[in-house]
């Protein structure tokens, strides 16, 4: 029951932020960022990596702000140009660090800002927004979760009642081929009726994401287990009672995010 009252909250708050976009968006999807940065942070403490936690956390914070606001067309997008700055700067923060870890520390700093920063940058640009914020198009956001928890939940479901075949025993000893399959079957229905509902994207788009989602949430998850499986830990955190940390929560999403906004770019390049 704990399980599912929390898991029904944090759908509602997900729902809400694509729907009611863009200053509930902007905040919603920040602060995941932003907790999902400390989940990484002491995550990989056990595997050397050290750092100044508030700063990192400043500065991954400071990033977000920059280029949401970018994306959601605040500010000019020629803060993109400053990026690898930001990059650049955190390598050179090891220079100074009396560490024998320091260079390891660095690049999974970088590497964190990455896998957890940028597709919640990302879910920005995939909105088509105006100047002022007003909401054009939520559906590739809205599209992209669905088939995420679509995929995720079915897979689950499938794997548990009718899954023999291993997938990736030694990262992730439940998730079974006949799991990914229902997880694919189910995602490729949502991607159909979503397109119903659609009036801007073809039935084409939908399907094609509708098999690039399952792929890529799989994916994510097994990522995300790597890292807990080398942390030696369960969860990522204890935030969500019943479901674990941010990170086991939207360990899908940080892939698919991504993903959604390459068959973008790809399916207008070649339509």
């Amino acid at each position: 029951m704990t399980r599912a009252i929390f898991g029904g909250v944090y759908l509602g708050i997900l729902i809400c932020a694509v729907l009611f976009y863009s200053q509930i968006a902007f905040l919603v999807f920040g602060v995941m960022a932003a907790l999902g940065l400390m989940e990484y942070n002491k995550l990989l403490q056990p595997l050397g990596y050290e750092n100044d936690q508030r700063s990192y956390l400043i500065i991954g914070v400071l990033i977000y702000v920059l280029f949401a606001l970018a994306g959601m067309n605040y500010i000019s997008a020629l803060w993109w140009g400053v990026l690898p700055l930001f990059a650049m700067a955190i390598l050179v923060y090891s220079l100074f660090q009396d560490d024998k870890n320091a260079v390891l520390s660095a690049i999974l700093g970088l590497g964190g800002y990455l896998y957890i920063l940028l597709p919640f940058i990302l879910i920005h640009f995939l909105y088509a927004a105006k100047t002022d914020g007003e909401i054009l198009d939520y559906w590739p956001v809205l599209g992209m979760m669905i088939l995420t928890w679509t995929s995720d939940t079915f897979a689950y479901l499938t794997g548990r009642f009718i899954g023999k075949t291993k997938l990736f025993e030694r990262i992730s000893p439940k998730k079974t081929w006949e799991g990914v399959m229902g997880g694919v079957a189910f995602s490729l229905l949502a991607s159909y009726l979503i397109s119903i509902f659609d009036d801007n994207r073809s039935l084409l788009f939908w399907m094609v994401l509708g098999l690039i989602v399952p792929v890529f949430g799989i994916l994510g998850d097994l990522f995300e287990s790597l890292i807990k499986r080398t942390a030696g830990v369960k969860d990522s955190g204890n935030l969500i009672p019943g479901h674990g940390g941010i990170l086991d929560r939207i360990d899908a999403m940080l892939f698919t995010v991504p993903a959604t906004f390459s068959w973008i770019f790809i399916f207008q390049l070649i339509k």
